[in-house]
C-alpha cells in the first residue's frame, strides 16, 4: 500500500498577504523616486511653473512692452524732426559759429 500523501498546508489567509493598493503605491513610489520617475518629476515641475510664471506676470510684461514701444516712438519721432529740419537749424547755427 502506497504511503499516504500529505495534506495541503491551509491557505494564506487575506489579511496576511499584503493588499493590492499598498502593493501599487510601493510600485510607484519605486518608480518614482528612480531616475525615469525623477526626470519626468521635474520635468513636470518646470512645465507647470513655466505656466505659472506666464499666468502671473503676463500683464506686467504687457506693460512693460507698452512703455517701451511708446518710448521707442517718441525717440524715433524726436530723431525724425531733427533730420527733416537739419538744414534750418545749420543755416541758423552757422552765422552764430563763425
Amino acid at each position: 500500500m502506497p504511503a499516504p500523501v500529505p495534506p495541503l498546508p491551509p491557505p494564506v489567509a487575506y489579511a496576511t498577504a499584503e493588499p493590492r493598493f499598498r502593493r501599487c503605491v510601493r510600485k510607484f513610489f519605486a518608480h518614482l523616486f528612480s531616475n525615469l520617475g525623477l526626470f519626468g518629476l521635474v520635468a513636470g515641475y518646470v512645465i507647470v511653473g513655466a505656466f505659472v510664471f506666464r499666468f502671473l506676470e503676463a500683464g506686467h510684461e504687457r506693460q512693460q512692452r507698452d512703455r517701451i514701444g511708446r518710448l521707442k516712438n517718441e525717440c524715433l519721432g524726436e530723431l525724425w524732426n531733427i533730420t527733416a529740419m537739419w538744414d534750418y537749424i545749420i543755416t541758423m547755427l552757422i552765422p552764430y559759429h563763425v
